[in-house]
């Protein structure tokens, strides 16, 4: 029973999954193109068409092209995670879809195999009912002095406490 709940489980990535994985992937791939451009900005020198471009791409969007890289791996990162949790938890309600049904299954059939081991052929005889007769009570085992017979048993009793 435990082997069936604890199969493996694999899931195929659907189409907008692998659409919106690679649209973050881009994105971030995009990112770190900038951050790399814009380290190599800093070490190039001022006479350069490289350096022409950042120092015109600062002027227009009014921040270097490092910031920018930074920015598009950060927007593409919680992108990513954002996809990622909730194509997890499609997963794991499915996985535990899953396990239920093979719990299900599991019950079911130890319940068929329970009931057809149970079954057992009995003989039923009525019987009479018998009338209830009164229980006596058992003696209490005393030690007491013998009464006599010509003693009252009144006169006997006091005798029994003396000893």
């Amino acid at each position: 029973m435990k082997k069936e709940i604890k199969k493996s489980f694999k899931r195929k990535l659907s189409i907008v999954e692998i659409v919106l994985y690679s649209l973050a992937g881009a994105l971030g791939l995009w990112g770190f193109v900038y951050v790399i451009l814009g380290i190599a900005a800093k070490y190039t020198r001022s006479d350069t068409e490289f350096y022409k471009f950042v120092i015109n791409y600062k002027d227009t969007f009014k921040l270097d092209v490092l910031y920018w890289g930074m920015i598009l791996m950060g927007i593409a990162a919680v992108f990513a995670s954002i996809v990622l949790l909730i194509n997890a938890k499609k997963s794991d309600r499915e996985f535990e879809k899953q396990s239920r049904r093979a719990a299900r299954l599991a019950g079911l059939s130890e319940k068929k195999n329970a009931e057809e081991e149970k079954v057992v052929d009995v003989k039923v005889e009525e019987k009479e009912p018998e009338a209830e007769q009164p229980v006596e009570a058992e003696p209490v085992e005393e030690e007491a002095a013998p009464v006599e017979e010509n003693e009252p048993a009144e006169e006997a009793a006091p005798e029994a406490e003396a000893e």
